[in-house]
């Protein structure tokens, strides 16, 4: 196993790696928030800015993903599209319903 040391504290190189995929889980994750509410603020007008088609490709893919990281063991990306999906869903059907 491969460690490594920074002031003293000695971190595996697993374990940092999975750290590393934990926060560009959250940043990515948390980049979509704002955006699910400020969709679902425009109730009832119209979603013109946004692609429907574009938010089909980005479910079925954090929905692949979240397969992956599911049959890999892979905490980091199944949490991350876990959290991802129900609101790039809401932004979906709400492209959908309102247009």
């Amino acid at each position: 196993m491969i460690q490594f040391t920074f002031r003293g504290h000695t971190v595996e190189k697993s374990k940092l790696t999975e750290w590393i995929g934990y926060i560009g889980g959250i940043l990515t994750t948390g980049s979509y928030i704002p955006g699910a509410i400020s969709v679902w603020k425009l109730y009832p007008a119209p979603a013109t800015a946004i692609d429907f088609s574009m938010y089909i490709a980005l479910n079925v893919g954090a929905f692949l993903w979240f397969m992956y990281g599911i049959r890999t063991k892979k905490w980091p990306i199944t949490i991350s599209n876990a959290v991802i999906l129900p609101f790039s869903i809401s932004i979906l059907i709400y492209k959908y319903l309102y247009g």
